[in-house]
């Protein structure tokens, strides 16, 4: 029944996070072997450190802007629906109470 579907619902969810985890996993690995290629094309040691150094960096900066963004748009989203809810109370008082 209900709680069959609980439990599959949450081994669900925890296996989306195990792929999801991967892919990032993979992902970032996938871009520290493409740099290091670029680096042994150029010759040059120090710049996949550097190029590494950056890359990671702008992954970081970039998941702490779309954690920023995710946060703002829940707030918003919440502000929305409190301001929904209280219309809702309000014009159902003004119908329940003829008053208008």
């Amino acid at each position: 029944g209900g709680a069959h579907f609980g439990v599959l619902e949450g081994e669900l969810g925890a296996l989306a996070d195990k792929v999801w985890g991967w892919m990032k996993e993979e992902r970032l690995s996938g871009q520290v072997k493409l740099l290091s290629a670029v680096d042994e094309e150029s010759g040059e040691s120090g710049d996949s450190n550097s190029l590494v150094e950056s890359y990671v960096r702008k992954e970081v900066v970039g998941k702490g802007w779309a954690e920023q963004m995710r946060l703002e748009v829940d707030k918003i989203g919440k502000e929305i629906a409190g301001k929904l809810i209280q219309e809702i109370v309000e014009d159902s008082v003004v119908e329940l109470t003829g008053r208008g």
